[in-house]
């Protein structure tokens, strides 16, 4: 968790803890540089294509950034769960501690209500 101040782009190896195996993100995260830190470590990237200015996406890469938002929309949803259903909008505690540990109880919260609607299933 960062302060507002930064851009998740400006700190991404401080978000990465090392050993993963795939990274996916928004193509507002995409640069070169990660892109080749990223193949020669052996981890897939999986950053979403942009287009240039006047030069929109090619028929490929609109086709790798679909398959790549399935991805990540599978992440997005305990997100979005947080947001509509437990009120988590925004982060209006005073000091990046407070946040964090208010973003972890959402985040048991969240894990609570899926499992009781797991188990629910079977």
């Amino acid at each position: 968790m960062t302060s507002a101040q930064p851009h998740d782009s400006q700190v991404t190896d401080e978000l990465l803890s090392g050993d993963e195996q795939c990274v996916f993100g928004d193509s507002a995260y995409c640069n070169k540089a990660d892109k080749r830190k990223a193949r020669k470590d052996g981890v897939h990237y999986g950053m979403l294509d942009k287009g240039a200015r006047r030069k929109g996406l090619s028929k490929s890469q609109k086709k790798r950034n679909k398959k790549k938002s399935k991805v990540r929309s599978a992440v997005e949803h305990p997100f979005g769960y947080m947001k509509e259903k437990l009120g988590y909008t925004k982060c209006v505690a005073k000091n990046l501690s407070r946040n964090s540990f208010l973003f972890d109880m959402n985040c048991i919260m969240y894990n609570i209500f899926r499992a009781g609607y797991l188990l629910s299933r079977t």
